[in-house]
């Protein structure tokens, strides 16, 4: 994607920063699903909210979770 193509695509998410966040979470997963490096490495992707083993419902800052191929969960924080 071009450089300005993104920059438009960024203007285009919502003007609150707790939204943004949200809304970026979404493409981050969206990226680490479909990226064939990192389709061919990785099992799941989940939002925090979305990951059946999360301990508990606040955030603490993570952001993502993924599964390897081989079963390890990795914790993506901000």
């Amino acid at each position: 994607m071009a450089a300005s193509h993104f920059t438009k695509f960024l203007e285009s998410f919502d003007d609150d920063n707790n939204r943004r966040g949200k809304q970026w979470e979404h493409v981050c997963k969206c990226f680490l699903e479909t990226d064939p490096v990192y389709r061919a490495r990785l099992k799941k992707v989940w939002l925090w909210k979305e990951w059946p083993d999360r301990p508990y419902d606040n955030e603490a800052g993570i952001d993502l979770v993924s599964q390897e191929k081989n079963g390890t969960a990795i914790c993506h924080a901000r």
